[in-house]
């Protein structure tokens, strides 16, 4: 029976390996460094986990399902242990094209990616037309490439390959470099990126009066038609008004010289900046079973999406063909936030959204992604679309100020949440968390767990943020006050958990004694963990801000230690409220800044955390 070592068992990526391989030919030993993936893999599937060294003796295949940017080096730390011949299975292309694995002659090297369910299938079974990602229920195809090593070795490299990503279709025989080429180069670079664009020109037709809800059956549905057709699927041509639409949306929508995004120099995976990618497309924290961030996340749309002013310049040429506005909503209340990637802001806007809706609104949901000039273009939007309110999460202290007064100039008042700006007068009211009190909370903590001593790391939020300032002030009046307590690095990740993951590794690298990293909120604390956990390093102490679910489920399993709850959902609702009384009555809060103080969330009471708030 061939014997296979699976490294990151308990993350995302491996568990369903693990799920894949239980009951096949194959003697599995499970390597899992967290105590979330170990219970998980014991309690979901029956499966112990043995330590490296045990599950590398006698192993023939060692497959990597850990996150892109450790292979290499979870690769240089066990090479030396593998015996000739062993297969070394990695289920991305990025490390080994960019040349991360270590070289070894004597060693097979073999890669092999899903193709994900196809979106023309024969799946009639309920769960497997659900199942988008593959390797559950849902049949799908996969492509592999013998790296080096002998020729032989590809049909049990294939045969584990078929295994994994069960159930399998078509099994395409590539190279690396071609793998490459197809991810991110076709599947990210390209098709992501212009389904981002496709998402945001939806977005703006619902800015202008379509209802979503029609705007994306409207999508889905041409793009069914139009893509069988494109792709062959069926057999059609396009009436001659389609054609002149392409005609004239390529060259607007896309530059002449797009195709050099295929080159995979260009490729930011090819470097190792994509952390929040485990092994194969799955969001993931390292090493555990926690949430990760959602698949098209911000950190990627910094690099995938197309030019929005492009995208709008597509929508102003096909207005300009006789395409007419929509009519105004009555009794809207526009609701702008950072993106929904954060688990934060989009507790926020639904929170919002929620309450506005209760009380009869109508209500348009947008994000500004940390942009002023987004921020200024959604407002302009708000205004033209006739908006009674807008409760806002700005993108900016200084920088919000003059959108928020142009707001106030066309007749909208605006209620602003989390985010103060630094004028007054301007907007009717500013509900924030009262950082200040909340950081101290959590370095009070900090200093208890750290037992008064120690290198410690602090991770900084975006520097153009007061609340970023803000909380760092709040964390060294506390820690300050104890000399053995000393800080080693402070660096801003930008709110960032791509950031916290890549700043956490290079600091770690440079000062392997930390004992504590504090965090200005918790995504960079997530990011943080999981390169600690990808590197072993258990017994770090990290702290965040927020009190997001994420970081629950972190604490509760012996990961972050602690972190501070802000009331997101409470602020947003409370803001609507505000701006109801506002509308109907024309009078505003008697204060106009208005401070919520956090909670300390740690072991005792996380287990009641959920949304951002605490549960009686």
């Amino acid at each position: 029976m061939t014997s296979i070592a699976l490294f990151g068992a308990g993350g995302k990526m491996g568990y369903r390996l693990a799920k894949n391989l239980k009951g096949s030919r194959f003697n599995v030993r499970h390597v899992e460094l967290s105590d979330a993936g170990k219970a998980r893999l014991q309690n979901d599937l029956g499966l112990d986990c043995v330590d490296a060294d045990t599950a590398l003796s006698g192993a023939e295949v060692v497959v990597l399902a850990v996150p892109d940017t450790a292979i290499g080096k979870v690769a240089a730390g066990i090479v030396d242990k593998l015996a000739a011949g062993t297969i070394v299975i990695v289920l991305d292309a990025a490390a080994p094209a960019a040349g991360h694995l270590p070289v070894r002659d004597d060693l097979t090297y073999f890669v092999t990616h899903p193709c994900h369910p196809p979106i023309f299938n024969d799946e009639t079974d309920p769960a497997a037309k659900r199942d988008f990602f593959g390797g559950v229920a849902a049949k799908q195809h996969i492509v592999s490439a013998l790296m080096q090593g002998p020729e032989e070795h590809f049909a049990l490299g294939e045969e584990v390959a078929k295994v994994i990503w069960a159930p399998v279709m078509r099994s395409h025989r590539v190279t690396v470099e071609q793998i490459a080429l197809l991810e991110p180069g076709l599947s990210e670079t390209v098709c992501a990126s212009l389904l981002v664009v496709m998402r945001q020109a939806m977005d703006e037709c619902v800015a202008r009066g379509v209802p979503k809800e029609a705007a994306r059956d409207f999508l889905l549905g041409h793009m069914n038609v139009l893509g069988a057709v494109i792709f062959e699927e069926t057999p059609g041509v396009f009436s001659d008004a389609c054609n002149k639409a392409i005609e004239f949306g390529i060259p607007v929508l896309m530059k002449d010289d797009w195709k050099k995004v295929l080159n995979p120099r260009r490729s930011p995976k090819a470097s190792g900046a994509s952390p929040d990618r485990q092994g194969a497309d799955a969001p993931h924290i390292s090493g555990s079973a926690g949430n990760g961030a959602a698949t098209l996340k911000s950190t990627g749309r910094n690099h995938m999406k197309l030019t929005r002013r492009l995208t709008l310049a597509a929508f102003a040429g096909a207005l300009s063909l006789g395409v007419a506005m929509p009519a105004f909503a009555a009794d809207l209340i526009a609701i702008i936030t950072p993106s929904h990637d954060n688990p934060f802001f989009k507790a926020e806007a639904v929170g919002a959204e929620a309450k506005a809706k209760e009380l009869g609104y109508q209500t348009l949901v947008l994000v500004h992604d940390d942009d002023a000039n987004k921020q200024s273009q959604l407002i302009d939007t708000a205004i033209g679309r006739g908006a009674k309110a807008i409760i806002l999460d700005n993108a900016g202290s200084e920088a919000s100020i003059a959108a928020v007064q142009k707001a106030k100039d066309a007749g909208v008042p605006s209620f602003l949440i989390d985010h103060e700006i630094n004028a007054t007068g301007v907007a009717v009211s500013q509900i924030v968390s009262n950082n200040y009190q909340g950081a101290q909370l959590g370095a009070e903590e900090f200093v208890k767990l750290m037992g008064e001593k120690g290198n410690y790391v602090e991770l900084l939020g975006r520097e153009a943020d007061l609340n970023a300032g803000i909380r760092s002030k709040g964390y060294h009046d506390i820690i300050d006050e104890y000399p053995d307590l000393k800080m080693v690095a402070q660096q801003s990740a930008n709110w960032s958990q791509t950031e916290g993951y890549s700043k956490m590794e290079t600091i770690l690298q440079a000062n392997p004694d930390i004992k504590g990293v504090i965090s200005g909120n918790d995504t960079m604390a997530m990011g943080a963990i999981a390169a600690l956990q990808a590197a072993g390093r258990k017994d770090v102490i990290v702290v965040g801000f927020d009190g997001s679910n994420d970081v629950r489920d972190s604490i509760t399993s012996s990961g972050i230690k602690a972190t501070v709850l802000q009331p997101a959902y409470a602020q947003a609702q409370m803001a609507v409220e505000q701006a109801d009384t506002f509308i109907k009555t024309g009078k505003g809060p008697a204060e106009e800044k208005q401070l919520m103080d956090c909670v300390l969330i740690n072991a005792d009471n996380a287990a009641k955390l959920e949304t951002f708030a605490l549960k009686n």
